[in-house]
């Protein structure tokens, strides 16, 4: 189970603390402020730091989300800090209203910004999450999909479930040789990122 700490943009650092006292298998923690749609999610340097150390405390693997090529400067800082301990997962989030690009040079550019051998995952939000998706698949890193991000399986179709979309992940992922791991190898992966 993944848990975020992002319950509100205007959530109190306590709040978004007490996320961790649920004892979740992973909890996304973003590197940084971000704007959301007609959000804006202030998340202080002093902040990420904090919330990043308890979860090391409680041994709660951390997904540190990066909306931008700052965040992942300072996920990487975090790491080698030693504030970050392993396993460690690194999330992008391209498209949001705000946001990065959703496009496949963006996504390039995030991925040579991580650490060597680093494990991460990307989200398109809205019309380019397909696109995504493909595009973590060939660069080695793992597809996010879901309602949460985009109900749409190709343009103008809306998928009817989560598994739908799941499933034109794995379609894709077939298409281009990617194994895909079930329950078991999912958790795994995830406890040894």
């Amino acid at each position: 189970v993944e848990l975020s700490c992002v319950i509100a943009p205007d959530a109190s650092l306590e709040d978004r603390r007490k996320v961790l006292s649920l004892k979740p298998d992973i909890v996304a923690i973003p590197c940084g402020s971000a704007n959301l749609g007609g959000n804006v999610l202030i998340q202080s340097g002093d902040d990420v730091k904090a919330l990043v150390e308890a979860a090391a405390e409680l041994d709660v693997v951390t997904n540190l989300v990066c909306f931008d090529l700052s965040h992942i400067h300072t996920a990487r800082r975090l790491i080698a800090d030693g504030v970050a301990k392993r396993p460690v997962q690194f999330s992008f989030v391209l498209g949001g209203e705000g946001g990065v690009q959703s496009d496949l040079r963006t996504l390039l550019h995030l991925v040579d910004a991580l650490p060597r051998n680093a494990f991460w995952t990307a989200a398109g939000i809205g019309p380019a999450a397909r696109l995504v998706c493909s595009g973590a698949l060939l660069m080695g890193g793992h597809p996010r999909v879901g309602f949460e991000d985009s109900a749409l399986l190709r343009s103008k179709v809306t998928a009817s479930s989560n598994a739908d979309l799941v499933q034109m992940a794995v379609t894709v992922a077939d298409a281009i040789g990617r194994d895909v791991a079930g329950t078991d190898q999912a958790r795994a992966l995830l406890a040894n990122a």
